[in-house]
């Protein structure tokens, strides 16, 4: 079985930042979004969950207050529900695998400043063979357009042209996959894909 954007969900601010992320993206492609939460069973009762709750009725809650969310926001865009009783990993690399790309929250900047990801963010990044990207709470689909040159901000001026798309490469090793999906990326926006330049010193 086959879906269209896969979006893992908790209880997360970033991970509410990526659905709705992939949901303007899906409807940019036309598509849909799958949302995935994954739930472990545990030998002992888990101090958090509330009183008279389970931990499988503590996933589908999760999982329908992201899909409420994202419903409220994007009216009738295709969403598809899933919940996953695996090892966190193994069950977002297969959501990657049935997807167009797989869409995850990220903690966001360091305390010095640098773009940190967890560790299942990184093992997942690690071991995808689809695309994977990785939203900060706190991020719109505003935040991808240029500011307005009267200084209003991009919620306000939708049609703003959107920013370019930057490609990291390393030129002694490309990766058709990844040119391939960010030309794709920057002509859906009507932008250009930006390759800098780094020399190591």
């Amino acid at each position: 079985m086959e879906y269209d954007i896969a979006v893992g969900i908790d209880r997360s601010p970033a991970s509410l930042a990526a659905a709705h992320w992939a949901a303007h993206e899906a409807r940019r492609r036309g598509s849909g979004i799958t949302l995935v939460h994954v739930w472990h069973r545990r030998a002992r009762p888990t101090p958090y969950l509330r009183v008279g709750g389970t931990e499988r009725a503590w996933a589908e809650r999760t999982l329908e207050e992201a899909v409420r969310s994202v419903r409220s926001a994007h009216p009738g865009l295709r969403i598809t529900e899933r919940l996953v009783c695996d090892a966190t990993v193994t069950a977002l690399v297969t959501a990657a695998d049935d997807a167009e790309m797989l869409v995850l929250g990220s903690p966001g900047p360091g305390p010095v400043g640098g773009f940190v990801t967890g560790s299942v963010s990184q093992r997942v990044v690690a071991r995808a063979d689809h695309p994977v990207v990785l939203v900060r709470a706190g991020r719109s689909a505003a935040d991808e357009h240029l500011p307005a040159a009267d200084g209003l901000a991009p919620e306000e001026i939708p049609e703003t042209p959107y920013r370019d798309v930057v490609l990291g490469l390393r030129v002694d090793r490309p990766c058709d996959e990844v040119l391939d999906f960010a030309f794709e990326a920057a002509r859906r926006r009507g932008s250009g894909p930006t390759c800098p330049r780094a020399a190591s010193t």
